[in-house]
């Protein structure tokens, strides 16, 4: 949200959930394919659900939803955002598809928000795409492709890192006041 509508200056609310209180331990593998214990259990310290609102720099408020249980939904991680002359939407379900609306961009009837796919001009697509051109998919895969791509041309005096660490830091930042206002239940500024 913040690389899109501006950075977060406050948290007007939020609620935090931990819906399943207690998961199975880790017994072995890594990753994806790390093995969970039949016996062994432990306490769950992280939210299951947030709600936030919030508002920043630019003068826009937004919501901010993320669950990790909702069952039936793939991961996605999707925006929206609305304005005064349109609007624009994208998911990672639908990695190289962005839907756009522009206000009296087109003639009367033939109005509304239209998908564009993405193509070889877009960031990144040229070098993930399995065959680079307009219409063939890329997906979840391939953008951890690009940000290796880019780290390892960074690293090889090729380029820079577009993202670096210190770009997390209002992030977390928004994390904190996300986490102070649930606990306090008012409003609290971003520091």
């Amino acid at each position: 949200m913040r690389h899109v509508v501006g950075e977060i200056t406050e948290v007007t609310s939020a609620q935090l959930e931990t819906v399943i209180k207690d998961r199975p331990l880790p017994a072995g593998g890594i990753g994806h394919s790390q093995k969970a214990s039949a016996t062994e259990r432990g306490e769950v310290t992280n939210d299951d659900i947030a709600n936030l609102s919030v508002r920043t720099a630019t003068g826009a408020i937004g919501s901010i939803t993320l669950s990790r249980i909702a069952l039936g939904t793939p991961n996605d991680l999707g925006i929206e955002v609305y304005g005064t002359r349109g609007h624009a939407r994208f998911s990672s379900a639908s990695m190289d598809a962005l839907t756009v609306y522009q206000a009296g961009s087109e003639e009367p009837g033939m109005d509304g928000p239209r998908t564009v796919a993405a193509g070889p001009a877009f960031p990144y697509f040229a070098s993930t795409a399995a065959m680079p051109g307009r219409g063939v998919g890329t997906g979840y895969g391939e953008a951890f492709m690009a940000e290796i791509q880019e780290f390892v041309k960074a690293l090889a005096g090729m380029g820079e890192v577009t993202n670096p660490f210190r770009d997390a830091i209002p992030t977390m930042r928004a994390i904190s006041a996300a986490q102070a206002c649930a606990a306090q239940g008012r409003p609290v500024a971003v520091e």
